[in-house]
This record gives structure tokens, C-alpha cells and sequence, in this order.
């Protein structure tokens, strides 16, 4: 019984000659134009989000491989200098359950990248 009532209201209204108000019409471009604007500025922002992480982690890993080399014993490239600290202290490990291991390590430091410090660990 309800179906029929509601094909019948379709079909009525598809029937009609009124259309729709200027105001509904310009009320609906403003809302579709509030949504792309919105789209635009969630894709602008996260391009940006990402260029940044990516050029931080870039110089993150560059950090890193020469913190790998000079504690490895390699020379850096000319014109490159970093400045190793060098501090002891203990890195808790697991392996995903309640047991905990200190493992007592030497660790290298050569400065921050971002908010990280940039970090290479050798167990004693």
C-alpha cells in the first residue's frame, strides 16, 4: 500500500510544471560550492603534510647514514662534518608480552632532525 502511495507521489511530481525556487536552486550551488572549496583544502593541506614528513625523514635518514659511518669508520664527504656524542644507558626490549630485557648500550648522537634525535645504539 505504501509503495503504491509513493510511486504515485513520483510520478505526480515528475508530472509537475513547478519547478524549483531561485533560493532553493542558489542554495544548493552554495552548499556544492562549500563542499569543493572544503575538498580543495583537505588535498592542499595533506600534499602539503606530506611533502613536509617526506623532506624531514629524507634528512632524518641522511643523518642517520652518516651517524652509520662515522661509527662504522667511514669517512664522510668533504665538506661534511657531524659531531658524535657518545652517552651509555640501557634500551628496554620485548617481544610483545609482559617480559622486559635491559640491555646495558653505548649510543651515538649527532643532533636532531626535526623534533627526533638522530640516534645509533652498540650493545657493551
Amino acid at each position: 500500500m505504501k509503495r503504491q502511495t509513493l510511486c504515485k507521489r513520483i510520478a505526480s511530481r515528475l508530472r509537475s510544471r513547478k519547478g524549483e525556487s531561485l533560493v532553493e536552486v542558489l542554495v544548493a550551488i552554495t552548499i556544492g560550492l562549500f563542499a569543493m572549496l572544503m575538498l580543495t583544502t583537505v588535498i592542499s593541506v595533506s600534499t602539503k603534510l606530506d611533502k613536509d614528513s617526506r623532506e624531514i625523514m629524507g634528512a632524518y635518514y641522511q643523518a642517520n647514514n652518516e651517524l652509520a659511518g662515522q661509527f662504522s669508520g667511514k669517512a664522510l664527504p668533504e665538506g661534511q662534518e657531524a659531531t658524535m656524542e657518545k652517552k651509555n644507558g640501557t634500551v628496554s626490549l620485548s617481544d610483545g608480552t609482559r617480559t622486559e630485557i635491559d640491555v646495558r648500550v653505548e649510543y651515538y648522537t649527532n643532533g636532531t632532525v626535526g623534533r627526533e634525535p638522530v640516534v645509533a645504539y652498540r650493545s657493551k
